[in-house]
């Protein structure tokens, strides 16, 4: 069994005041607009929803309030898994990549961070509106069926990826105002915003 948490591609150690690039490189992706293709069967309503609650006990263990629902993260969330499904990815590619194959911006995400912007525009490209804020995912990937538990003990153990969860280090000065999840068969991916859906 291999878990891929994109560790390796979150920084960890941020030097002071660097919130600011942080923030840029934890964005989201642009896309022109949501695949009519992504269809609902490729990710797990049930499970999404058990993430959700998993992320909001984790949360509420740590002292930190549940954030609300987004349903166009949701949709970000849903589409980026059914793409990550169903395309595989270059090995120098991290699972913040998009396809060529939807009616989306598709980008190489690297570690380097050079195409950040591919990943900060997402919810406002699918969302077409209705969010007009950036936002930041976390992803993982496992060989076997996707469950709740091996998608938070992927997250649990990645220090970057609960720094995101918990508001710690570099995000302690942050508010998640707006949360998305989905799940597919091999991928958990969560997006939150700091801006609240209207």
């Amino acid at each position: 069994m291999a878990i891929h948490d994109n560790t390796d591609d979150c920084p960890t150690d941020p030097q002071p005041g660097a919130l600011a690039s942080h923030l840029r490189a934890f964005g989201l992706a642009a896309t022109l607009c949501l695949s009519a293709n992504v269809a609902r069967a490729e990710w797990e309503g049930d499970e999404a929803e058990r993430l959700i609650d998993a992320v909001y006990d984790l949360r509420a263990v740590n002292g930190l309030t549940a954030i609300p629902l987004s349903p166009t993260l949701e949709r970000v969330a849903r589409a980026h898994a059914a793409d990550l499904e169903r395309h595989a990815r270059n090995s120098r590619c991290n699972l913040h990549s998009w396809s060529p194959n939807g009616a989306w911006s598709p980008c190489c995400y690297t570690a380097d961070h050079a195409q950040a912007r591919c990943m900060w525009d997402k919810p406002r490209e699918i969302g077409r509106g209705t969010y007009p804020g950036d936002g930041f995912e976390i992803v993982c990937w496992h060989s076997e069926r996707m469950t709740v538990d091996i998608a938070m003990r992927c997250w649990r153990d990645s220090r970057a990826h609960q720094h995101v969860l918990l508001n710690r280090r570099e995000w302690r000065e942050i508010e998640w105002r707006a949360l998305g999840v989905a799940m597919s068969a091999h991928y958990a991916v969560l997006w939150v915003g700091l801006v609240a859906e209207r």
